[in-house]
């Protein structure tokens, strides 16, 4: 697909035939760039939970480990 947008030939012909989403086809001629977009992992800004929480946590259940949540 990358290769057909460069020449300038139907890129989206290209993709269709090659099993190749609308999508997919379009961020790669844009981005020009064939590895996938990242997939996964916790963003810093969505993490409620930050390590000194955690180390409280695990000294309360280091103190008591009968305690439960």
């Amino acid at each position: 697909v990358l290769d057909a947008f460069a020449a300038g030939d139907d890129w989206l012909t290209v993709a269709k035939y090659n099993n190749v989403s609308r999508a997919a086809a379009h961020r790669l001629c844009k981005k020009g760039d064939p590895s996938p977009p990242p997939r996964g992992g916790a963003r810093a800004s969505c993490v409620k939970c930050t390590d000194a929480m955690v180390e409280a946590l695990e000294g309360y259940l280091d103190e008591d480990c009968t305690s439960t949540l």
